[in-house]
């Protein structure tokens, strides 16, 4: 399993996201529903904390 902390750069960031969705592909095939629900819910929370604290600023 892949370390759960936050990413720090944006680089690392989309690496993170690329393996959490692999992980719950894997998940999907072996039939485990809640490993692949928390590794998709991983993806999600590092998307959006790249959007919010590591991108641009959006204003």
């Amino acid at each position: 399993m892949i370390p759960v902390e936050l990413a720090r750069t944006k680089e690392e960031s989309r690496l993170k996201r690329i393996c959490f969705l692999a992980e719950a592909r894997y998940w999907r095939s072996a039939g485990n529903k809640k490993l692949k629900r928390l590794n998709l819910s991983l993806a999600k929370n590092e998307r959006l904390s790249s959007r919010d604290f590591l991108g641009d600023p959006p204003f």
